[in-house]
This record gives C-alpha cells, structure tokens and sequence, in this order.
C-alpha cells in the first residue's frame, strides 16, 4: 500500500497511519547497497543497523532473498526493481543462503504476510528448475529458527499449500513427475514439515480450481491419486506417510 501512496502528497495523514500500523517503505538504492555491505560484511550488527528497528525491518528483503534465492539478472527472465539488481547480482546460493541465515538471526520477523501468504509458504511452494536443494534448505532453516509449521496466512497452511500446489509447481500436467530432483524437493519439504509439527489434517481456507473450502493436506492428496493414475503409486505412498503422522499427533 505504502508504494502506491509515496507520491500522493495530499494523503500524508493516510501513508502515516500506514507506517504507524508497521508498514515499511521500499528500501531505497542507497539502503539496499548498503545492506549488502552488511551482508557481505558477516556481522549480524551491521545487519541490524542496516535494515533498521521498525516491526516489520527486513521482511522486505528477508521475502525477496526467500523467493528469489539463487536467480541472477543476467539469466533472464523476468527480473525487475532495484532490490534484485543489487541483492542478486553476482551472488551465489551459498551467500544468499548465509544473508538469509543472517536476517534471521538480526531478529527479521518471519510471521508476516506478503501477498497473503507466509514466508514459509513462499519458501515450500517454490519452484525453482535449477534450486530445489536451496529453497528446501530454506525450508529448513525456517523451521529450524522456529517458524510455526502450521502458520500460512489467511491461504493455506504451509502442509496444504505444498500438496494444493503439487501439479503446478513439482508435476507435469500429464501426471508424471517432472524431474527427479522435483519429487525430492517435494517429498523433502513434506518431510521437514511433519517433523517439524505440521498436521496434514489442518483444513485451508483457501478456494482453488482443485481444493475447495475445508481441504487439507490429506484430502488434497487423495484428489490428486484419484485424479491421476499415472501418479497413484506416489500418492497412496505419500497418503501413508500422512497417516502415519497424524496418528502420532
């Protein structure tokens, strides 16, 4: 919201209200390059100092960094703003992996929503042909700095939004998986969720063109086995798997 009242001069009341509720405006050139001296520095003062003291300092960037990880600018694509120009230029996984591991520890909020849905979820959903492994190490280091496995926004649960997500995201539209690497990531991410605490039976609040009202994890599951014979197999395996937990629950 704050970016489209920055230039409307005769709503200042108004982008007020916004900051004083926890809004945080866009960081500006100059901020970004200078997180990056942060980053690049290592030390989680200099990251502190950099994003600021504000409720919500950082998520801007902790969500960027989240969905982002590994993509550069000169590989195409869509790729616009400054914050991907300066935080994805020339940067491997591995030190977006250690800035991400950074914010964290500067204190960087992690139950805030940016569009609708948790850093979590971004984490878990992503589709990335070239980083499964860095998004689920996310998905890892998410959890393990004590993110809510169950918390996913006013969408779905993270559990739910993984499985809601399947087809699109991990599986061809002819039901077959789409690379190895892309079953793993998915089962890997399951994984880590239920150890973690998530409950495959926590229904979403999310309407989708396969999961209406109510619909979690483990139904959406079954959907997909009856809906796919080429993919039964996986999914009367994966519907075990979540049995298994829920009965440990």
């Amino acid at each position: 919201a704050l970016s489209n009242l920055r230039n409307a001069w005769r709503m200042p009341l108004l982008r007020e209200a916004f900051l004083g509720l926890g809004a945080t405006e866009y960081p500006t050139v100059e901020a970004l390059s200078n997180l990056r001296n942060a980053f690049e520095s290592g030390d989680v003062d200099a990251v502190k100092a950099a994003i600021g003291t504000g409720v919500n300092a950082g998520v801007h960037e902790l969500s960027h960094l989240v969905l982002w990880i590994g993509d550069s600018p000169s590989a195409g694509g869509f790729f616009a703003g400054e914050m991907f120009h300066t935080l994805n230029t020339e940067i491997t996984v591995e030190e977006h992996l250690q800035w991400i591991r950074l914010l964290l520890e500067a204190g960087v909020r992690t139950d805030a929503f940016m569009d609708r849905e948790t850093l979590l979820v971004r984490a878990v959903t992503r589709r990335s042909l070239q980083n499964w492994a860095a998004h689920t190490r996310v998905v890892h280091f998410l959890l393990e700095h004590g993110v809510d496995p169950n918390d996913g926004g006013p969408r779905n649960p993270p559990l739910a939004a993984l499985v809601n997500n399947a087809q699109g995201n991990f599986f061809t539209e002819r039901g077959f998986a789409a690379t190895a690497s892309a079953k793993n990531a998915f089962m890997e991410r399951s994984r880590l969720l239920l150890d973690y605490g998530a409950d495959p039976t926590l229904p979403a609040d999310n309407v989708t063109a396969t999961a209406r009202w109510g619909e979690g994890a483990l139904t959406v599951a079954n959907f997909w086995r009856d809906t796919y014979p080429n993919q039964r197999e996986f999914w009367n395996a994966y519907i075990d798997l979540l049995i298994q937990y829920a009965e440990r629950a």
